[in-house]
C-alpha cells in the first residue's frame, strides 16, 4: 500500500467508521473488483494500478537519485572550490616567497655595490694619499748635532779626547 492509499483510507475512515466508512471500503473492493473484470474499463485492474505503484516508486527513486546526485555534485564543487582554494593560497604563499627572496637578493646586491663603492673610494683616497706623500715628500737625512757642539777649552778634556781617539783607531 502507497502513501496515497493510506491517505484516502484516512479520509475514507474519518468520522467514526459507521456504515459511511464500511461502504466506501465495499464500493472499493467492488470497483477494484469491477476493473479487474472489464480489465481497467471501468475501474483500475490490478495490474494497472501494479503499473502506477512501480511509476510512483520509479518517480520516488528518481527524485531520491536526483536529490544524491545534487548532494554529490555540491559535495564535489565544494571540494573543487577548496581544492581551488588550497592551490591559491599555495600560488599566493609563493609569489610572496618569490618576492621576498627577490627583495633580499637586491638589497643583498645594493649592499654589495654600496661595499664596493666605499671601498674604491677610500682605496682612491688612500691610494691618492700615497702619491700625493711620495711626490711631496722629499729624502732628508737628519743631522745629528750633539758631538757638534764639544767646548774643547779645557786642556784636560783635550787629552782624554785624544786617548779616546787613540783607543778607536787600534780597535779599527
Amino acid at each position: 500500500m502507497n502513501l496515497k492509499e493510506k491517505y484516502e483510507q484516512k479520509i475514507y475512515c474519518k468520522g467514526g467508521g459507521g456504515f459511511g466508512g464500511a461502504l466506501k471500503k465495499i464500493g472499493k473492493g467492488a470497483n477494484k473488483l469491477a476493473g479487474n473484470l472489464t480489465g481497467g474499463l471501468l475501474g483500475k485492474s490490478d495490474a494497472q494500478r501494479n503499473q502506477e505503484r512501480m511509476l510512483e516508486q520509479a518517480k520516488d527513486d528518481a527524485a531520491r537519485q536526483e536529490q544524491q546526485y545534487a548532494a554529490q555534485v555540491a559535495e564535489e564543487n565544494r571540494r573543487r572550490k577548496e581544492e581551488a582554494d588550497r592551490a591559491e593560497a599555495e600560488a599566493r604563499r609563493a609569489r610572496e616567497e618569490q618576492a621576498r627572496l627577490l627583495r633580499e637578493a637586491e638589497e643583498k646586491r645594493k649592499a654589495e655595490n654600496d661595499f664596493n663603492q666605499r671601498l674604491a673610494q677610500d682605496t682612491g683616497t688612500i691610494a691618492k694619499t700615497n702619491v700625493d706623500q711620495n711626490f711631496n715628500q722629499q729624502k732628508t737625512t737628519t743631522v745629528d748635532y750633539s758631538n757638534s757642539t764639544n767646548d774643547f777649552s779645557k786642556k784636560e778634556d783635550n787629552e782624554d779626547i785624544d786617548k779616546l781617539k787613540k783607543a778607536f783607531k787600534r780597535k779599527l
